[in-house]
Parts: C-alpha cells; structure tokens; sequence
C-alpha cells in the first residue's frame, strides 16, 4: 500500500476564478482520495476554500505589499516560507493569467511534476514539466478541465464534472435566510402594497460613475486596468493591438439617463447577526416581497455599468411591486452603495452588506435571494453557484471567457457584441461603450423574467 502523497495547487488569481476552481478541487478529491490535496491562494480567499471538504488545508499568499513595517515584512516572509518549504508530489500552478509573484512561488517550491498552461505570451517559465495547452479564449471552466486531465492522467475531464460548487452547509444557508429576513423592511413594502409609490426625483446622480479610487487610479479607459492585491511589481500580460484598427462598431451611442434621489436617506445600518435567526419573510397576498441582490461594484473600472443606471434598474423593478434589496460588495464599495441609497430613498427598503459579510456569507445571503443582478463580479458566479436565478451585465475585454455557465434559463447575459471584443479591457474608443451602452430596459426585461421562474412565497 502507498503511503499518501502531497499534491500542491496554487491559485493567485481574483475571488470570481477561485470559486470557479471549487469544481476542479472535488475532481482532483475523487481521482487522489487518500492524498493530501492543499491549496494557496490570496490571504483575503483563505475563508473561501479552506471549509471545502475537498481541501487538507489552505495556505494563505500575501498581498498587503503596501504595509512596510518590520513585522508586515516578517509575516510576508513567513507565509511564502510556509509554501514553499515543504516537499510536493504535485505542484499544480491553477491561475491562466499569473503574474512573477506567483510564477515565483512554484518556481521556489520542491518536489515532482509541476503544472501549468502553455501561454504563448508569458515569459520565460521553463521550470514547468507539463505544458498544458489551450484555446487562449476558452471559458475559464474548460481551461480547469484541461489542467485537472493532465494532472490526473485519465480520460478527459468535461466542464460538467468541473461544476462549482461551494458547498454551503445548513447552517450557513440558514444564516443567510436570517441576514435578509429583516423586519425593518416590513413597514416600507406594506406601504408599497398601499398603493404608494415612488416619489419623483428632486435631485441628480449623474455624472458620477462610481468610478473611486479603489477601482482605477488613473480613470483613462484606454489604459489597462491597473493591477489590484498585489501591489508588487506585475508583468501584464502583451495583447495583440491589431484590434485597434478595425472599423467601428455600429453599436448606438446613448446618452446616460439621468436618474434622481429622493429627499430623505435610507441608511444601511448594521445587519443583524449571522447567528440569529430573527425576523419572518414578509407575507403579501399570499407571497412575500421579491428579494434582489445586487452586486454594483466592479473590480476595475471598465466593467462598471454606471451607479445611476443601478438605480434607473431598482426604481423600475420596484414599481411593479414590494421589493427589498441587498447590496453586496466589499469596503471598497461603500460609496457607491451610499450613492444607491439615496436614489433609492422614499422608495424601495435597502439593506447595505459593503464590507460586513465573508465572500462564503456573501454567497448565502444570495441563495436566499429570487434574483441576483450586477456588474461581471464574484456575486454573479456565487448565484450560479448556490442556484439563485441571476442577470449578469457582460463587457467584452475577455468575453467569452467569463460568460455565465449555468442554465441560460435562469442565468441571463446582458451584452451587446461588437467587433472590438477581446481588447482586454484597453478601449479604443475611450468610453467602454460595450458596458455603458446597455440600456437599462434590456436589464429590467431580463430581471423580469428571472424573477418570473421563481415562486414567490418560497
């Protein structure tokens, strides 16, 4: 009998990609099950991964390179350390798009084979013993699939056997039916039931796009997006720039809608506890309010729709009857949700999660939702995930690369094809069109139908 060898897999890549590997980690359990399977990846994702029972244990890579302390430094040592002073019979590099960082990391560990993608465009890596090739566009599922047939060495592996899966478990689905089971909301859609409905607005958001600091240090959409988490220097990627003098799109050029605020505020305030399980679903005509979660932020700024035109979304859907809403996102997305809620105010009922909840509580709370709408983000691949009915707006700087992979029945794509697809994000005509242009009727009309293949009241 062989003793248990030590597989390795390193994925530095965003918390959208770490979850679509969650399919590939309970592949590699099936064909290795007495084998200790561990995974490395950002600090921040540790809480993602290391509750799969797929996993032996996670190991945390450091991102806080803009702390310059003695112990910053120390504990950033430590963690590499960690990593890479162990022996692996497996040492499986999971992100397509790496930067040295990570490059170095396998590169410094010892052991067996080694694994990674056969990218024509990436530097010199011939520490890699296995290659694998694939279509450069290809879904990132299908790229999963043809590293995890690699490593393991059989037939191979369908983008159906490579499902994510987060594997939440009761009580976290619990948790997250009581962070939106809310009682303070039950005053507003009971007025919304009434026969009260939104009022007009007195003021205007536009003009401000939601694009802070956090998402783009310099705003010029014909840059690449600047890199975020590392903070270390990062070897970007050479696209080909061909693309640049192809003919323009006939794609319209629409003006922004202007969308208003209430006079009042409607604060986020703090959600009560995960572990309470306080508040019933609010029951009108037989059914309760629709539930929406709304992911507004945007890793960069070339994917944001525009905070106006998240607003223009809601009021709409909130016309047509009670509606409460979640905010989901990060620290980095509390001024825009501030921005959501005041054009919300008198309106619609909002509970604010910016920055409160882990990417696991963030991924219940949308399993309670019927919907779940917002910009190319983590939320979106989360809905799929779970089984939350979903409408995702899709830009086109790696399309179809990240498209939603779930039943197009009930995960609907808002995306308007041009001939400049594939840019990667560097615009050539200076104003993401592919993103901004989608009007926000093409949105109310696929969250309609969303909506439409649940059953209120469950």
């Amino acid at each position: 009998m062989r003793s248990s060898r030590n597989i390795m897999i390193v994925h530095a890549g965003s918390l959208g990609d770490l979850l679509l590997f969650t399919g590939a980690l309970r592949v590699l359990r099936e064909h290795f099950p007495e084998d200790r399977i561990m995974v490395a990846c950002r600090q921040e994702y540790v809480d993602l991964i290391r509750p799969l029972p797929w996993v032996s244990g996670c190991l945390p890579i450091p991102t806080d390179w803009q702390r310059t302390g003695w112990f910053a430094r120390v504990r950033r040592w430590w963690m590499r350390h960690n990593i890479i002073s162990r022996n692996y019979d497996r040492i499986i590099h999971a992100s397509y798009m790496a930067d040295d960082y990570a490059h170095g990391i396998c590169r410094a560990m010892r052991g067996g084979k080694k694994f990674w993608y056969e990218v024509p465009s990436a530097p010199d890596t011939g520490w890699y013993d296995v290659r694998v090739k694939v279509d450069e566009r290809a879904h990132e599922l299908d790229k999963y699939a043809a590293l995890v047939t690699a490593v393991c060495g059989g037939g191979p592996v369908g983008r159906d056997a490579v499902r994510p899966d987060l594997c939440l478990t009761p009580e976290e689905r619990r948790e997250g039916r009581g962070s939106v089971e809310r009682g303070t909301w039950k005053v507003k859609c009971a007025q919304h039931m009434e026969g009260e409905r939104p009022r007009e607005p007195s003021g205007s958001l536009t003009g401000w796009t939601g694009q802070g600091r956090e998402m783009d240090g310099t705003g010029d959409l014909t840059q690449p997006p600047a890199p975020r988490g590392y903070g270390a220097p990062e070897r970007l990627r050479s696209f080909d720039r061909t693309s640049q003098t192809r003919p323009e799109s006939n794609a319209r050029n629409v003006a922004p809608e202007e969308v208003g605020m209430g006079d009042g505020s409607v604060e986020g305030g703090t959600h009560a506890s995960l572990r309470s399980y306080a508040g019933q679903a609010l029951n009108v005509e037989g059914g309760r309010a629709w539930r929406v979660a709304v992911c507004a932020g945007a890793r960069f700024a070339q994917k944001d729709w525009g905070v106006d035109n998240f607003v223009q979304l809601i009021r709409q859907l909130a016309v047509k009857g009670p509606l409460q809403v979640v905010l989901l996102g990060g620290p980095e997305d509390r001024e825009r949700h501030a921005y959501i809620r005041k054009g919300l105010s008198g309106c619609v009922a909002v509970e604010d999660f910016a920055g409160k909840l882990t990417p696991r509580e963030s991924a219940a709370v949308i399993g309670a939702c019927d919907l779940c709408v917002g910009n190319d983000t983590f939320g979106l691949h989360a809905a799929i995930a779970v089984g939350t009915p979903s409408v995702v707006i899709m830009g086109g700087g790696d399309y179809p690369e990240w498209v939603p992979w779930g039943d197009p029945d009930r995960h609907r794509m808002v995306v308007h094809v041009m001939d400049c697809f594939q840019c990667r994000w560097v615009c050539r005509y200076g104003d993401n069109r592919c993103v901004r242009k989608i009007g926000v009727e093409e949105v109310v009309e696929a969250c309609r139908r969303g909506l439409g293949s649940v059953e209120r009241g469950k």
